[in-house]
């Protein structure tokens, strides 16, 4: 024993090693645990294109909770929805509603009044809430749409490229680890 070390101390690692492990142990997945983490996935994408800006973090968290996904995959998809994505997503999923709807499209006098508010701050704000409400409908049916379908990709695509990761870890290893 070295001078100055404890009886029962852990010994020495190198910390290359301990990333090494770390990461080896983090390849190996089981069926179930390739579930949650392709479902907190599939929940992450969901909710990235939902126009729930600013709760998008709480909402796959509790998702994730509820379904027992995995929480840490889903949290980064819903930033695929940030300041520079969130016009062309939310335009997409607009017209995608729109003409799920049957709705017509927006006409340039309405694009017009929200340049020139009414007075007031309580009648501005009643005016601005209405256009909201006007186009709300068709963003959120939109937004469901493309989301459900996004997360049904991810789910899929992940969930085999995890399950098909672990069929090729078990063959590499031999008869012996499949059993």
């Amino acid at each position: 024993m070295r001078c100055g070390m404890v009886a029962n101390s852990p010994p020495e690692s190198n910390p290359p090693e301990r990333l090494d492990e770390a990461l080896r142990s983090a390849g190996r997945i089981d069926d179930g645990e390739a579930h949650r983490v392709a479902l907190g996935a599939a929940l992450g994408m969901f909710v990235a294109f939902t126009p729930t800006i600013g709760f998008q973090t709480i909402i796959v968290l509790a998702l994730a909770s509820m379904l027992r996904a995995n929480k840490l995959v889903g949290l980064p998809l819903v930033w695929i929805s940030n300041p520079v994505t969130i016009p062309p997503i939310f335009y997409a999923a607009y017209s995608l509603g729109r003409v799920m709807l049957r709705w017509p499209s927006l006409d340039r006098l309405w694009w017009l009044a929200l340049t020139e508010p009414p007075e007031g701050w309580w009648t501005a704000t009643v005016f601005y809430w209405s256009k909201a409400a006007e186009i709300a409908a068709p963003l959120w049916l939109g937004s469901v749409l493309i989301g459900t379908v996004a997360g049904v990709l991810t789910y899929i695509v992940l969930f085999r490229q995890l399950y098909a990761r672990r069929l090729n870890a078990l063959w590499k290893a031999g008869p012996t680890s499949r059993a």
